[in-house]
């Protein structure tokens, strides 16, 4: 069985009183006999607000997770 990991982060930030949004994408692919292959996918999204919403706290945390599963036999 082979197996392929990517991961990759990315920061935004708006100007002095923006907000800043976190992004974490990981891909895992796992490929076995007679063309079988599964991967997966995660991405989770953190929003931080602004200056004023900022305010008074808090965040948004969005989590995706998929799975798919090929079978190929030719």
């Amino acid at each position: 069985m082979r197996e392929y990991y990517e991961r990759e982060e990315i920061i935004e930030r708006d100007g002095f009183f923006g907000g800043e949004e976190i992004i974490e994408r990981e891909e895992i692919v796992r490929r076995g006999a007679f063309g079988r292959e599964e991967i997966i996918e995660r991405e989770t999204i953190v929003e931080r607000p602004g200056f004023l919403g900022g305010f008074f706290g808090g965040e948004e945390i969005v989590e995706r997770e998929e799975i798919i599963e090929r079978d190929s036999f030719f």
